[in-house]
């Protein structure tokens, strides 16, 4: 990559696609890839579980990470980060409905979460995420 690079200037055309906007795209397209990927493998299982933390971040917004556990084709138990996203609601019912929009944005069925965790909210003791419907009981 580095003698690539260097050796730029010397190329009769000058396109290297290292701008910002090329490598956010690049990125962009790769962790779209990735997660086409994960959502494959978790539907191909017969079972995942979620978890779900928050986190502020620098300017003290909550940050949610969703992932999922689950066992692939090969027997290897696996655990992916499936999305991030900012929440506003912090009770338990808010939650664990962002846990269920995140699961049914991703095309995850319901009907198969086998285990829920959730490490941050002792709001989330009493909450469910109901398995007959998206929503919360």
């Amino acid at each position: 990559m580095k003698t690539w690079i260097e050796e730029a200037k010397f190329r009769p055309y000058h396109v290297n696609y290292m701008s910002r906007d090329s490598q956010n795209e690049f990125i962009a397209l790769l962790a779209l890839e990735t997660k086409k990927q994960i959502i494959n493998e978790v539907n191909a299982a017969n079972m995942y579980s979620v978890m779900a933390d928050t986190t502020p971040d620098l300017s003290n917004r909550d940050q949610m990470s969703v992932c999922v556990r689950y066992v692939d084709s090969s027997g290897k138990a696996l655990e992916r980060l499936l999305e991030l996203l900012e929440v506003t609601d912090k009770t338990g019912k808010g939650t664990a409905q962002n846990i269920c929009d995140v699961l049914t944005k991703n095309c995850l069925d319901l009907e198969r979460i086998a285990f829920q965790s959730y490490d941050y909210a002792s709001s989330m003791s009493v909450r469910k995420i109901s398995r007959s419907s998206s929503h919360v009981i």
